[in-house]
């Protein structure tokens, strides 16, 4: 080496990782979404689209399969997130997230609202709703690890089946809500005497 370039008053390309949202989560989160779509559909899984929200940061990933999985894969729910962990784990973009969620694709998986209720009513907290996945690769800034984590690069994962349960027979529940239940010309009339009604705009049902 014959010179070493250097900048006076250089600008550090670093991100100082806090509570979301921050660049941290932004420049991971959004294009590792991207990766991993593209990666499972290669699989053959029916990925409607994946998705890290940001108040997660970057410790949960939530996938949307397409409703008609069953029929598609052959498989059983359990078998499908189990698959798809196989996969993730050994790819860079899904191997720094120890938490995923597998859920139906009713379910918008950039509203972290509908997240929260998906996961609290369709996931069994028991063995065929929570896979545990024991010394997989990690990402050293995931922020519980302990020292011995951080010196083997490894740590437990978890992929959290919220997919429609096999008694249901593919039969996703009625959602029981305003967009989901009530017909499209009574929310639309709803929804245009809004502020007649008293409430402000950004409040809408």
């Amino acid at each position: 080496m014959r010179a070493i370039t250097h900048r006076d008053n250089p600008i550090l390309p670093i991100s100082v990782a806090g509570e979301p949202p921050e660049e941290n989560h932004t420049a991971w989160g959004i294009p590792n979404a991207g990766e991993i779509v593209h990666t499972l559909r290669q699989a053959g899984f029916p990925v409607a689209t994946a998705w890290s929200p940001f108040e997660s940061a970057n410790h949960w990933f939530v996938i949307a399969v397409a409703r008609d999985w069953r029929a598609r894969t052959g498989l059983t729910g359990e078998q499908v997130c189990r698959q798809m962990a196989d996969i993730l784990f050994a790819t860079k973009a899904g191997m720094g997230t120890p938490k995923y969620l597998v859920v139906n694709d009713d379910i918008d998986i950039t509203n972290t609202r509908e997240v929260v209720w998906a996961f609290a009513t369709r996931n069994h907290p028991g063995g065929r709703g929570q896979l545990i996945f024991n010394d997989e690769n990690t990402n050293p800034l995931v922020a519980y690890l302990d020292d011995a984590d951080k010196k083997m690069l490894q740590t437990t994962k978890v992929v959290y089946n919220c997919l429609d349960p096999e008694h249901l027979g593919g039969k996703l529940p009625r959602r029981s809500s305003f967009r989901h239940i009530y017909p499209h010309a009574l929310q639309n009339k709803i929804i245009n005497q809004w502020a007649t009604y008293g409430y402000q705009q950004g409040s809408q049902p």
